[in-house]
């Protein structure tokens, strides 16, 4: 019978290039200004639509309060009032809102039975990040109208 062996010869050590020694930490250095753009943008996105939706919902609120609670020309002042506090207590919901930059106009339009509450709310919006391509300063309008219930 016929045996036969297998020799393996050892594989010879290579050096460490010393070109490939760094090459990471360039890849890294190159990647890293881009993931931060996008992060930083990601955040600055995240903050305007957390902030438009608070305001959206606080116009939301606002109208509903309004149009649930029919008031008179006696009455009217005292309406108005709360009803901005409902509003205000809405927009106290997110942190760190500053609610006195907001600017809250509620309305009544039409004459019954068509009439509305209107509640218009703005609010200024500033980026974090000062970007080339996008205004730094901007306001946020929302507009909410819903109708009378009797």
């Amino acid at each position: 019978m016929i045996t036969s062996r297998v020799i393996r010869h050892p594989r010879p050590q290579r050096a460490v290039d010393s070109r490939r020694s760094g090459i990471a930490a360039i890849e890294f250095a190159t990647v890293l200004p881009i993931l931060m753009t996008v992060l930083a943008g990601t955040a600055d996105y995240c903050r305007f639509a957390s902030t438009a939706m608070t305001v959206s919902n606080a116009a939301r609120c606002g109208a509903g309060y309004g149009c649930m609670h029919p008031y008179d020309t006696y009455t009217e002042a005292m309406f108005l009032s709360a009803c901005r506090q409902v509003v205000i207590n809405e927009l106290s919901t997110q942190p760190r809102f500053d609610v006195r930059k907001a600017t809250i106009t509620i309305e009544h339009l039409g004459v019954a039975p068509d009439d509305r509450s209107v509640v218009t709310i703005s609010y200024p919006f500033q980026t974090v990040i000062h970007w080339p391509f996008l205004p730094r300063e901007s306001t946020i309008v929302r507009k909410a109208a819903l109708p009378m219930v009797r």
